[in-house]
């Protein structure tokens, strides 16, 4: 059956296509096989020219080492062997990083006997899991996604990710197994939560609990709210020497405050809120637009049952995280979980807005590449990241399940139709 029929198939509870619609041979075996070439290239190629021939090769900042992040929480461990909060003090740190990780990390550091030759141990294992994740999240890739994905790997922000062995890494590892093996709702909610617990903005990929019915959406991301506010409020006394420790900056980040920042040189508390507002004049225009065209033909997107899963959660945490401030690029690893539902829409169902999408997200992975940092790049790829938040929250709203509308209208509605009585009943 071809796409161009869509309009003769039946609205479905999920809101999305049915996997009968094939696309192809399932091409996961062909993007595993992509990936195991890229890695084995890049081993030979560190070998051949270093790890700061490979920052050169790709315009990335280097370390004096390679792993550096992940020897951060090595040297953090022995520092909490030590008897030091290496939070507030990691002298072990040979460039004098404090850990920028909660109490939660701590303790999960703890529980291995680290000392300096455990770090090529740990990041390795880290890229590997990785690794591993990217190649199964997904049970049915079509040639074109697996071409686009297996490509985006070889992106700048990954490269950086997997050159620094950063954890979050990891963290995205937690995250892709929960969407592959998500056959129990209650698998994908604890890795996301122990996910939150590491780093913090996981919690933005609460948009995966989307593809539930209205009552079970609300009660499950409720919960999954809950629980990360009251860790939040357990942690409450180290949060601001966590964010005040996180190294920032304008130059290969991505966030709200980038552009401010990169004007004015200063990260105070103005800075944070003259950056919002440029994002809510978006914000209102983007809301407005799609309040008023709400109900059109063709408003709602219809998503593939095996694509769209991931590609709330991956646009959930691009648009959350971009309202933190000022991020490291190789958190646009999150965007990898978007591609082949943007391949779909774009490709596929042809539509327009999933094509521009698609242009800005390898516009904003690859700028790196087609020039060096200066004010030219600078300008252009904060654009292109500023349209690329605009984009997919558009397109995010117009993938909502249609049952979630409905059953937020029936909640307004009979609130409206209580308090009404109420307002009777005392005038009465």
């Amino acid at each position: 059956m071809q796409l161009k029929h869509l309009s003769l198939i039946p609205k479905m509870a999920k809101h999305s296509i049915d996997t009968h619609l094939d696309k192809g041979k399932n091409s996961v075996f062909l993007f595993c096989l992509l990936v195991t070439v890229f890695t084995f290239g890049g081993i030979v190629l560190t070998l051949l020219i270093g790890n700061e021939g490979i920052c050169r090769l790709f315009n990335l900042p280097a370390m004096p080492r390679s792993f550096a992040d992940i020897a951060n929480l090595v040297w953090g461990a022995q520092s909490i062997a030590a008897g030091y909060d290496p939070l507030y003090l990691n002298p072990f740190d040979q460039f004098g990083r404090e850990m920028n990780t909660s109490k939660f990390v701590q303790l999960l550091v703890t529980m291995f006997h680290f000392d300096h030759f455990s770090v090529e141990a740990v990041a390795y294992f880290v890229i590997s899991i990785f690794l591993f994740s990217i190649c199964v999240v997904f049970r049915y890739l079509d040639r074109w996604s697996a071409i686009f994905l297996a490509l985006a790997l070889l992106s700048p922000p990954i490269v950086l990710g997997i050159e620094r062995a950063n954890h979050d890494l990891f963290v995205f590892a937690l995250v892709a197994l929960g969407l592959r093996f998500n056959q129990r709702a209650r698998f994908f909610f604890a890795l996301a939560m122990v996910a939150s617990f590491i780093k913090f903005f996981p919690v933005f990929g609460i948009t995966y609990f989307l593809k539930y019915t209205w009552r079970k959406w609300l009660f499950t991301s409720l919960a999954f709210g809950g629980l990360f506010v009251a860790y939040l409020i357990l942690n409450l006394q180290d949060l601001e020497q966590i964010f005040n420790s996180t190294d920032k900056s304008f130059a290969f980040s991505y966030g709200i405050r980038v552009f401010v920042f990169f004007v004015t040189g200063e990260n105070a508390d103005f800075v944070r809120i003259v950056a919002f507002i440029p994002w809510l004049a978006i914000l209102f225009i983007l809301s407005a637009q799609l309040f008023s065209s709400y109900g059109e033909s063709g408003w709602h997107l219809l998503g593939d049952v095996r694509y769209i899963d991931a590609f709330r959660v991956g646009s959930g945490v691009y648009l959350g995280v971009f309202l933190l401030g000022n991020n490291w690029d190789y958190r646009l690893i999150y965007l990898l979980l978007t591609i082949p539902q943007l391949t779909d829409w774009a490709w596929y169902q042809r539509k327009w807005l999933a094509r521009f999408t698609f242009g800005f997200l390898f516009l904003s992975l690859f700028i790196q590449l087609i020039a060096p940092f200066g004010k030219i790049q600078f300008i252009i790829d904060e654009t292109s990241n500023w349209t690329l938040w605009g984009l997919l929250f558009v397109l995010m709203v117009r993938s909502v399940p249609e049952n979630i509308y409905k059953g937020f209208r029936s909640w307004s509605a009979a609130k409206s139709s209580s308090e009404a009585i109420e307002s009777s009943s005392s005038t009465s």
